[in-house]
């Protein structure tokens, strides 16, 4: 197993508990990752898929490889996985291995299944058909039925260290300098780390959200609210996009509280300076929390992080 997970950095917990059930020929049906966005789930879900289907080559181009996710891109992509979408899963289900032996579906995006795509995937999880293994990708647990959790043994894939992320980094060929720098940008995900080795356009819009957050948390309410104001004049529906704002944000957050509390070593951020007073900063972090789900759930950005400023600026 070890050359099909040679992608994955970290998370030798569950692979331990993988490799076991596959030794034992005592693999479930269903299985739910969760955990924070680019922590690792995709790339261990498609890694166990090549390692159940015997393959090096690409996904892709497997028969018995069956990939569920919203369609369309950026602004583009759709809301929900569509009832249509699971319909066609469960026809393809239907017939028989290519190969003769696992069928491998990954439900990439679980956490935005609509109401009748959830109802039609829980009949499917209910009458298991032969080798076919069911990988659901989702960040909360909330974010899908009861029902159809019940049915999914669950994987939790927490943020990896920044040893394990800078090893990983230096096999990946890149020098320990830069490793240890990208290790702790990436906050403990692994997926963010290779975006910003690999990906110099995610990196540009990593760098201008930094930017931003910097000049946004310097500023007194009032300028923060005009920032807002501004950004959002037009409602952006990039979820990805958002998700790297949010992220930049937690990341700024988390390094001034880190700051104003003496663990200078932890900070990211050099040009950061926790002059804030610690709950401030914890209220505004909460908050973001929050708000980071309401956007999955459509709320509008500009209230959500309006929010957020008034709680930094509390005292």
């Amino acid at each position: 197993m070890k050359k099909a997970f040679s992608s994955v950095i970290g998370h030798s917990r569950v692979l331990t508990q993988f490799e076991r059930q596959i030794e034992q020929d005592n693999l479930a049906h269903a299985f739910l990752f969760m955990g924070p966005n680019h922590v690792g789930k995709t790339t261990f879900a498609k890694a166990l898929a090549k390692e159940l289907l015997e393959t090096t080559d690409q996904l892709d181009a497997q028969i018995d490889y069956v990939s569920v996710a919203r369609a369309g891109e950026g602004e583009e992509k759709k809301t929900m996985v569509s009832v249509d979408q699971i319909r066609e899963l469960r026809s393809r289900m239907s017939m028989s291995s290519f190969s003769g032996g696992y069928k491998v579906v990954f439900i990439e995006d679980a956490s935005f299944l609509s109401p009748a795509a959830s109802n039609a995937l829980l009949k499917i999880l209910e009458e298991p058909r032969g080798k076919t293994v069911f990988i659901l990708r989702a960040e909360h647990r909330e974010d899908l039925l009861d029902t159809i959790v019940s049915r999914c043994q669950i994987f939790r894939f927490y943020p990896v260290s920044n040893n394990e992320i800078e090893n990983g980094l230096v096999q990946r060929g890149l020098s320990k300098p830069d490793a240890a720098l990208l290790s702790k940008q990436s906050h403990g995900r692994p997926g963010v780390a290779i975006r910003l080795l690999k990906d110099q356009e995610y990196r540009s819009a990593f760098e201008l959200e930094q930017v931003f957050a910097q000049r946004f948390f310097s500023q007194e309410l009032s300028g923060q609210l005009s920032e807002l104001a501004h950004r959002f004049s037009k409602r952006s529906r990039d979820h990805a996009q958002l998700t790297l704002l949010f992220d930049r944000f937690e990341s700024h957050l988390r390094d001034m509280l880190l700051d104003s509390i003496g663990v200078e070593d932890w900070v990211c951020d050099p040009k950061v300076q926790g002059e804030k007073d610690a709950r401030s900063i914890v209220s505004a972090l909460d908050q973001l929390y929050d708000s980071k789900e309401k956007i999955l759930h459509h709320v509008q950005v500009l209230l959500a992080l309006e929010q957020v400023a008034i709680r930094f600026a509390q005292r």
